[in-house]
C-alpha cells in the first residue's frame, strides 16, 4: 500500500485537552471516544466498540505494553503530560491545529496555553453560538448585541483567529430562515423577558433572532476572510441527524449574498455523499469526514471513498475532531492515514490514477487544502 505516514497533517478542526486528561478513569477515558451520555453504557457498553477495541489494540502496541484498559491508563497517568502529547502528535505526524475551544470550556486547558502542551501552532476558530449567549446576557438593546458579535468575530488576536463555527445542527437544524431586523429586534425584547422571568442561564436556539444574527456573522466572516465551519450529522445527542443533513443549507447556499463565505461542512456522516455532492456543485463548499475516521472507523476507507469519487480533491480536508485526551487526535490521524492508503493503493492497482498522482491528492486532504482555505502562511 501507498505510505502516507508522513505527511504533515494541519489539523483544521479539533478541540481542546481536559485539565486532568492524563488522571482520567476508564469512564472518563472512554467518554472521549463516544457520543452517548448513557453512564451505564460508558460502564458496560462503550469499551465494546469497534472503534474502542481497535484503538486500545494500537495504542497498546505503539505503548509496548500489554492490551488492557486498565494497564494503559495506568501507564498514561505516569508519563509526563505534555511529553505524552507531543510524543503521540510526532507519531501521527499532526504539524499544527485549529482549535474550536467552545467545547468542555470550563474544565479544558486555555487555548492560550495549547502551543506549550503541543510544542507546534495553535489557531483558534470561534464559536457563533457561544459568542451570542456570552454577548446576550450583558446587554440591554439588540443593537448592543448586533455590534458586539460583530466586533468579537472580526478578532485577529493571539491566538490567530482563522475561522468561524456554527452548531446550529443541534441548535434547531440547518435549514435557516430569511429574517428581518424588526423581527429580530421583537425575538430579541421577547427572549430577554423569558429569561429575566425564569432566571436561567440563556441557551440560543432555533428563533428569529438566532438566524439573524448567524446571517450576521456570515457577512462578517465573508469581510474577514473566515471560512465558516459547519457541524453536520454525527455528533452530538441533541442533534436531530434528519436536520443536520448538510442539504438542509442549500438555501443559505443559493443565496448570492454568501457567495464569497467559504463553508466547511464538518463530520459530514452518514451524509458523506450528500456533502461531496454540495462540494462538487459550489464554489464555496469544502467538506471533512472527521470524528466519523474515529467512531466509524472500520467504515474510514469506504467514508474516503465515497468523498472523492464525488468532489474534487481540492475540496476535502482531514481532521481528527481531536477532543479532551490526546489519543482522539492520535488515533482519528493514523485511522485517516490507513483508510486513504488503502482507497487510494485500490485506484492505482485499477489504473485510475498513478502514484505521484495519489501523493498530491494526500497531500491536498492532510495539508495543502487547509493551508489555502484558512490562509496559514506560516506553513507555507
Amino acid at each position: 500500500m501507498i505510505n502516507l505516514s508522513r505527511i504533515i497533517l494541519i489539523d483544521h478542526h479539533a478541540h481542546s485537552l481536559v485539565n486532568d486528561f492524563s488522571q482520567l478513569d476508564a469512564i472518563g477515558f472512554r467518554r472521549a471516544f463516544s457520543e452517548t451520555s448513557s453512564l451505564s453504557m460508558l460502564q458496560s457498553d462503550v469499551q465494546y466498540h469497534l472503534h474502542y477495541m481497535h484503538m486500545l489494540h494500537e495504542l497498546s502496541e505503539y505503548l509496548d505494553i500489554e492490551e488492557d484498559e486498565e494497564k494503559i491508563l495506568e501507564m498514561r497517568s505516569r508519563l509526563g503530560k505534555s511529553d505524552y502529547v507531543q510524543m503521540l502528535f510526532d507519531d501521527a505526524s499532526i504539524g499544527g491545529s485549529i482549535i474550536d475551544a467552545g467545547f468542555r470550556k470550563d474544565d479544558s486547558i486555555r487555548i492560550e496555553s495549547l502551543n506549550a502542551v503541543f510544542e507546534r501552532p495553535v489557531y483558534q476558530c470561534l464559536r457563533i453560538e457561544a459568542l451570542i449567549e456570552e454577548i446576550f446576557e450583558r446587554v440591554d438593546t439588540f443593537s448592543d448585541l448586533c455590534d458586539e458579535l460583530t466586533k468579537s468575530l472580526s478578532q485577529k488576536n493571539n491566538p490567530r483567529t482563522v475561522a468561524l463555527k456554527t452548531i446550529a445542527a443541534y441548535r434547531g437544524g440547518l435549514e435557516l430562515s430569511e429574517v428581518t431586523h424588526a423581527a429580530a429586534k421583537d425575538n430579541f425584547d421577547e427572549q430577554k423577558q423569558t429569561v429575566a422571568k425564569s432566571k436561567n442561564k440563556f441557551r440560543v436556539f432555533r428563533s428569529p433572532m438566532y438566524h439573524y444574527l448567524l446571517a450576521r456573522a456570515f457577512e462578517v466572516a465573508g469581510q474577514q476572510h473566515f471560512p465558516v465551519q459547519i457541524h453536520t450529522g454525527l455528533g452530538d445527542a441533541d442533534a436531530n441527524l434528519l436536520e443536520a443533513n448538510p442539504w438542509c443549507f442549500r438555501g443559505i447556499l443559493e443565496n448570492r449574498k454568501f457567495a464569497s463565505v467559504n463553508f466547511v461542512f464538518l463530520h459530514c456522516y452518514p451524509y458523506v455523499r450528500e456533502a461531496a455532492l454540495l462540494a462538487s456543485l459550489y464554489k464555496n463548499v469544502f467538506i471533512d469526514v472527521s470524528l466519523a475516521i474515529n467512531l466509524v472507523s472500520a467504515q474510514a476507507a469506504s467514508i474516503f471513498s465515497d468523498a472523492i469519487s464525488v468532489a474534487p480533491s481540492t475540496k476535502i480536508l482531514i481532521a481528527t475532531d481531536g477532543h479532551s485526551v490526546p489519543e482522539t487526535y492520535w488515533y482519528a490521524a493514523h485511522s485517516a492515514r490507513r483508510a486513504l492508503s488503502m482507497v487510494l493503493s485500490h485506484l492505482i492497482g485499477n489504473g485510475y490514477i498513478g502514484e505521484a498522482q495519489a501523493l498530491l491528492i494526500a497531500e491536498r486532504l492532510f495539508h495543502k487544502n487547509a493551508q489555502s482555505l484558512y490562509r496559514l502562511s506560516e506553513f507555507e
